[in-house]
């Protein structure tokens, strides 16, 4: 919705003649996406039992979609006695690639505190096998309002509840808008509170809606593109008899 807002405003012409279908999964990957097996609607059961509650991101950290605000923020709270490594934990599954030597020094200290752990990639079956099994699903979008990065909708495909880090812009609209979990934008103070208000109960992780995450079946998908093709065809003019004829001679 952002980005067609955005290139309607860009060029005023295209005014009332686009549609923004989103990005989406394919169900045959997620299997419990579309299944009834309710045991995945479950919530951050850790967490609820006042044990560690562990956000896990998958996939490949580099550029601007560094964790550097968020390391700093837990590693306040950790020096100020007010987080422990029994609480809480981040689980980086997947390359790397950060240049940033500040952000790796604060993941260095909170992998030696217990309060990070970081993993090598793993095969895409056993991937989406984790990301099932997770209390919570991490996502790191600041600086980009119009872009929302793909593997959110695999992410939403599992089922399990997103925290989002970079809450302003598209991201954080469709995290708000579907009921996805929560969005925190990426300020250290925001997410020093966002910390302890998860820890202490005050703001809880709950399994998106079903129904919410059905919209982003690539069937149903498909079947938005194909109504969409529908009304162009019925709406385009065809060529008279009289300008095929001269078009084939």
């Amino acid at each position: 919705r952002e980005l067609e807002a955005q290139l309607t405003h860009d060029y005023p012409n295209v005014a009332g003649k686009t549609v923004a279908i989103t990005n989406g999964y394919d169900p045959d990957a997620f299997p419990l996406a579309g299944g009834t097996d309710h045991s995945i609607d479950r919530p951050c059961e850790r967490a609820n039992q006042q044990g560690e509650l562990e956000l896990c991101h998958f996939g490949t950290v580099y550029g601007k979609r560094t964790p550097a605000v968020l390391l700093q923020a837990l590693a306040e709270l950790y020096q100020e006695g007010r987080l422990a490594p029994s609480q809480i934990r981040l689980r980086f599954v997947g390359a790397w690639e950060v240049e940033d030597l500040v952000c790796e020094q604060l993941a260095k200290d909170l992998e030696n505190a217990g309060l990070l752990k970081r993993e090598p990639p793993v095969p895409y079956r056993a991937c989406v096998q984790q990301m099932t099994e997770a209390d919570a699903l991490l996502v790191i979008q600041p600086d980009s309002p119009l872009q929302i990065p793909g593997k959110i909708y695999e992410y939403i495909a599992t089922n399990r509840p997103l925290v989002l880090i970079g809450g302003e812009g598209a991201t954080a609209n469709l995290v708000h808008r579907h009921r996805l979990g929560v969005a925190c934008p990426n300020d250290r103070i925001k997410i020093r509170k966002l910390v302890l208000d998860l820890l202490d109960r005050k703001v809880s992780l709950q399994a998106p809606p079903r129904d919410e995450v059905a919209r982003f079946n690539y069937r149903r998908l498909a079947g938005e593109v194909a109504v969409v093709l529908d009304q162009v065809c019925r709406v385009s003019p065809r060529p008279s008899s009289a300008g095929a004829n001269q078009v084939a001679g």
